[in-house]
């Protein structure tokens, strides 16, 4: 039995190791020996685990050892000998070793009789820790390895894995690295006996593979034709099974049989949905491979064999061979080919498709999808047709964003809107989730304001920072016969989106003291200022303002302002000034005209775009849009919810009708945004509403703009 001597001068050795840097293996060798065959007595427990963590960190540390090591040989003789060791110990041990030589042992022959210990002592533990993170990420996305060791565990360990993995996915920065290894876990289930006991883990993993499959088969960069064209195939027949089970009057499948059906209010969310990501996946897969019709008709059939798993429910499939035949060429041979199938009568009833969760609509004799979540990639036409993303939010929102669904329509503008649920009744995450997929499927988006909600990333704020949406953009312009505090404005304010005071970094430091972090980056303050030169270089205007307070945060706005001032340097032929916000402020309420384009962080952006929208008449007639590199998102300039106004049509729709017709310019339709912008601004000239000191309504408002709408010939 080891002594606290034996401790103690084993202790001392490691010291003396640490500082000459030089590995003796017979100290290691001692030690191990100590920690895993001695029977240490309790009075020197908290020594020995002291100097088992100090060797280990020495090791960790250590620079000196390759694989031949002695250390490396302890590791793989000793292995089952140390997962006897109590738990802790146990896991500081894999932890450090692993961490040092996994990615070794991935290189050796033998690398499945190395690794396989390591991995059926996670599953043993089900120990989903870092560490047991990084053994399954570097092991799974080691594709030899995968398709070795898969075979050798027990089914149950196959739903763990599966499990790891995925939640390694929805962690990791680049979402499908590793989707070709989880897709060959998950098309390992036919493998298993599917019984009463575990039909249920099949499907809730069965769903979970069918979303992540859905999202990235709408990124162009993988390629998953085949995974696509084989999970369609399984889902079918698992669908059928699961129905053939219910209908047979099995009582044990009693619980899942909702499966085969499409119901939004499933008890069991985890299984929701399993039928719509299917239609989702055929959908998307009809698109992305649209150019070959023979790949849309040989996803027919499956569409087909579909109403044989749910014959009370014919919405669903019916919509899927719609989004098939939209997306057919209208040639003869198609039409004979749809000819020939058996389908049945696809309802014109927009209402029947909407009690199965579609919003749908008739447009030249055609079923149109205006809320179809993955059918849609960002910008994508039909027959010249866009899809926005479109975000009523509360207050006023849902009605000013219907008076420019009827403004477009009668403007003919080709744009279907994809409508997003997110306000203060939504209490799913996950809408929100669907929300930023949307946006960033479809390149763009029109909203009205959120107010702040209790729902994790579920603000204006987030949705700025993780659309990477850096430039927000509001043009401040008097317009005639619009009551205003002074003429002639016309500036154009930019502020940076993504950082500043808005970073959401706050915290207490002691009880009545709070600490608020403002955040500048030179990256984003550079690319911000480039962003105001190139505005002010494309659209003819003659200075850049750069607004700040470096006088008193030098660190902080002064790298801002230096920042801008690098950048004009590359603009000769654009006059450059500074301001700071205090005098800035000043000088926009008393001389507005001698500003052209403003540049500046987060939160002076926001103080001076709302002041200059009240000298041009305020939050009613004012738009904003919202801009990064991959999407854009349109609003109304001072993003106010009008809730004291909402319901009371008296809502002043003119900023929304300007915001939607900068987002047709955004997305090339520049006739269409013409007609509107014209037409919106004739109507404000003359029909005011209360904001503005008159008493029209909305609708009066809209009714006059519509009148004015002159539709030029498009084609």
């Amino acid at each position: 039995m080891a002594s606290s001597a034996d401790i103690e001068a084993i202790s001392s050795l490691i010291d003396q190791l640490r500082v000459v840097k030089q590995g003796k293996p017979t100290i290691y060798e001692i030690a191990y020996k100590i920690l895993i065959k001695g029977n240490l007595n309790h009075e020197i427990q908290d020594k020995e685990m002291l100097l088992y963590r100090r060797i280990l960190q020495f090791v960790g540390n250590s620079s000196t050892f390759d694989e031949e090591s002695i250390l490396l040989k302890l590791f793989q003789e000793n292995f089952n000998q140390i997962t006897l060791i109590e738990d802790t110990k146990c896991i500081i041990y894999i932890q450090m070793m692993t961490n040092n030589f996994i990615e070794k042992l991935l290189k050796m022959d033998n690398y499945l009789e190395q690794l396989k210990p390591i991995m059926d002592f996670i599953f043993k533990t089900w120990e989903c820790s870092e560490w047991a993170k990084y053994v399954i990420e570097k092991c799974c996305a080691n594709e030899d390895f995968l398709m070795l060791y898969y075979p050798t565990i027990e089914s149950q360990n196959r739903y763990i894995l599966l499990d790891m993995m995925i939640c390694q996915l929805e962690s990791d920065n680049e979402p499908f690295i590793h989707l070709k290894n989880v897709l060959f876990v998950s098309s390992q289930f036919t493998d298993l006996q599917i019984t009463s006991v575990d039909i249920l883990t099949y499907a809730i993993y069965l769903r979970k593979y069918l979303e992540i499959l859905c999202k990235a088969s709408c990124m162009d960069k993988y390629n998953m034709l085949k995974e696509e064209k084989s999970l369609l195939l399984k889902t079918i027949d698992f669908l059928k099974f699961i129905y053939e089970c219910s209908e047979s009057g099995k009582e044990e499948f009693k619980t899942i049989s909702k499966l085969s059906e499409f119901d939004k209010e499933s008890d069991d969310f985890r299984v929701h949905g399993l039928k719509r990501d299917l239609i989702r996946l055929i959908a998307n897969f009809v698109y992305k491979h649209k150019t070959n019709q023979n790949l849309a008709k040989d996803v027919l059939p499956i569409i087909l064999c579909h109403t044989q798993v749910d014959a009370r429910n014919p919405f669903c499939q019916n919509w899927a061979i719609v989004a098939v035949r939209n997306l057919l060429e209208d040639n003869d041979e198609n039409k004979s080919f749809l000819s020939s199938l058996s389908l049945q009568q696809i309802s014109q009833d927009v209402n029947d498709f909407r009690k199965y969760g579609i919003e749908a609509e008739v447009v030249d004799g055609r079923i149109v999808n205006k809320l179809f979540h993955s059918s849609t990639p960002r910008l994508d036409e039909y027959g010249g047709r866009h899809t926005v993303t479109l975000i009523p939010g509360d207050g006023a929102g849902p009605e000013l964003t219907n008076y420019v669904k009827t403004v477009f329509a009668a403007a003919n503008a080709p744009v279907d809107f994809e409508t997003v649920k997110l306000d203060q009744t939504v209490t799913d995450p996950r809408e929100v989730d669907n929300a930023f997929l949307s946006i960033q499927r479809n390149g763009v988006a029109l909203k009205g304001n959120l107010r702040s909600s209790k729902i994790p990333r579920m603000s204006n704020v987030e949705l700025r920072s993780e659309l990477e949406l850096y430039a927000h953009v509001v043009r401040c312009k008097t317009i005639p016969g619009v009551p205003a505090r002074m003429d002639n404005v016309d500036c154009v304010i930019i502020r940076e989106n993504t950082e500043g005071e808005y970073s959401q970094l706050e915290h207490e430091n002691a009880k009545g003291v709070v600490e608020s972090l403002k955040i500048i980056t030179k990256k984003k303050s550079t690319r911000i200022a480039k962003y105001a030169f190139d505005h002010a270089k494309k659209y003819n205007r003659k200075k850049v303002t750069a607004v700040h307070k470096a006088n008193i945060m030098k660190l902080g706005d002064g790298l801002f302002l230096e920042c801008c001032r690098e950048v004009a340097k590359e603009y000769p032929d654009i006059e450059f000034n500074d301001m700071i916000v205090d005098n800035a402020s000043m000088q926009m309420v008393s001389k507005p005209n001698q500003f052209d384009v403003i540049v500046l962080p987060n939160l002076y952006g926001m103080i001076l775009a709302n002041i200059a929208c009240g000298l041009v008449g305020g939050a009613g007639v004012v738009p904003g849009s919202n801009i990064g590199d991959n999407c854009a998102v349109f609003e109304t300039g001072t993003r106010s919810t009008g809730d004291s106004i909402a319901g009371l049509n008296i809502a002043n729709p003119c900023a929304m009708l300007f915001a939607s017709s900068s987002l047709l310019a955004h997305i090339g339709l520049t006739k269409h945004s013409d007609c509107i912008r014209k037409a919106t601004e004739e109507a404000v000239a003359t029909v005011h509403t209360p904001d503005l000191g008159g008493s029209a309504t909305s609708e009066e408002f809209v009714d006059k703009v519509l009148s004015l709408l002159k539709v030029p010939d498009f084609n």
